[in-house]
């Protein structure tokens, strides 16, 4: 087997494989006779199945087989000799990958490759002192949040409607003399803006009160649900027969009961744990983000340019297929201005280089400090995710396995750990102190 490699760019090579027919053909003889040798198939004896039938049965899986092993030869002659670490998967000549029996094999692809740099001192980055204990302005916040979780709308005598209130009357749709949709006891939020799809002022139904007709002028939008109506003129009215409030219950002993607590103070107590443990996650989250920021700035690289093209290209069609896929109603897209262009265009760049300096560097640590991640880890990763999305780990597992992202679990799990160890090594600072780094985080 002879490699060739070639650059074509700074972090560009290509990568040329020969195999002469002979080598195919031992290699291919060879393969057979393992499989014959180990196979076992009813109605022949251990290693007395006829090279004939071994070759009709599986010869197409055996040259597949081959086109991998040849494949990975290639990858790692050419990463051993030229001491270099590829960047993505690497890309085929159209008709380079095809292995036949007893002709000679021809492969060619075309690898990107890691820039060389340093990271700068790792174990010195700062982390930014977090105050996880439940203060009595969060206990207010929880605790109205219950109260409104099982609050109850209530008829209010003489009221003037207000943003959060449910008026219920009698709604009706006309155009040209001709009444499209009549609704009796039709409930609408003071709030909305649109109703049946059709957009409202937000004023028009905050301050009414009951016997009030609120009335306006719309074009019925193409979703409207009586079509003969659609993209007409139209006038909507709206007459007030009830005006509801949200009644909140008092945060009492019985209140507390109907949730599962003995007492207010033990349900205060579970409280401030449930805000502590929320405050902790996302203090956790703004470590993780603020340590990669100090990571991807502080750390020096120049990244291959036409890799980032081909990336941002790829994202776009990716984007394109998922927008395609969506089932919904297809509008006319919205034309957008050129800096409008620019701007998505530079937001893209910039997520790109983002992802792909915090795929090296965590790479880059990992490697030096010898962070691996075990069989076990993956399942207590998995175990992690199953608990979030409440399903069971198998499933997980097995969804992740048949989408071709095991991998992508494995790495995620590693980074994890790659945290977890910068964060063990941070120096902790106060949000005031003059210690702290200026470090502006705009992802």
């Amino acid at each position: 087997m002879e490699i060739t490699i070639n650059d074509v760019g700074k972090y560009r090579k290509t990568v040329k494989m020969f195999a002469p027919a002979e080598e195919i053909q031992q290699e291919y003889k060879k393969k057979l006779q393992e499989l014959q040798a180990n196979i076992h198939l009813k109605g022949f004896r251990p290693g007395k199945v006829p090279f004939s039938y071994l070759e009709s049965k599986y010869g197409k899986n055996v040259l597949e087989e081959m086109q991998y092993t040849f494949l990975q030869k290639a990858l790692q002659s050419a990463i051993e000799d030229k001491k270099f670490r590829p960047l993505g998967e690497p890309r085929f000549q159209l008709g380079s990958f095809e292995i036949k029996k007893d002709q000679e094999f021809k492969l060619e692809f075309t690898l990107d490759i890691q820039p060389e740099f340093e990271v700068p001192d790792y174990k010195s980055l700062q982390v930014i002192k977090a105050n996880t204990d439940a203060t009595p302005e969060d206990m207010d916040m929880m605790i109205e949040e219950l109260r409104t979780r099982r609050g109850e709308m209530v008829s209010v005598e003489n009221a003037v409607s207000q943003e959060n209130d449910l008026l219920i009357g009698d709604l009706e749709i006309k155009s040209e003399n001709e009444v499209l949709l009549s609704q009796k006891n039709a409930k609408i939020y003071a709030k909305d803006t649109s109703v049946k799809n059709i957009p409202l002022e937000k004023a028009l139904l905050i301050g009414r009160k009951q016997g009030d007709v609120c009335q306006t002028n719309v074009v019925l939008p193409q979703e409207f649900e009586v079509e003969k109506g659609r993209g007409k003129n139209a006038e909507f009215v709206f007459q007030v027969s009830e005006v509801k409030r949200l009644q909140l219950p008092a945060f009492n002993d019985a209140f507390v009961k109907e949730m599962g607590f003995e007492t207010l103070e033990a349900c205060k107590k579970a409280l401030e744990e449930q805000i502590k443990h929320e405050k902790t996650n996302y203090s956790d989250q703004q470590t993780e983000h603020f340590l990669l920021h100090q990571l991807i700035e502080e750390t020096k690289m120049e990244l291959p340019e036409e890799f980032i093209k081909e990336k941002i290209e790829a994202m776009k069609t990716r984007q394109k297929a998922s927008s395609e896929a969506k089932e919904e109603p297809k509008e006319e897209p919205k034309e957008e201005s050129e800096e409008e262009k620019k701007k998505k265009e530079e937001d893209l760049r910039n997520k790109i280089i983002w992802e792909l300096k915090e795929y090296l560097i965590m790479e880059k640590i990992a490697e030096k400090e010898k962070i691996e991640v075990t069989e076990d880890e993956v399942d207590d990763f998995i175990q992690a995710i199953a608990s979030l999305y409440k399903k069971w780990p198998t499933e997980i597992k097995k969804q992740y396995e048949e989408s071709g992202r095991i991998e992508e679990l494995r790495y995620s799990a590693k980074i994890a750990k790659v945290l977890q160890f910068l964060k063990e090594n941070a120096t902790v600072v106060d949000a005031d102190s003059k210690e702290k780094k200026n470090i502006v985080c705009e992802h």
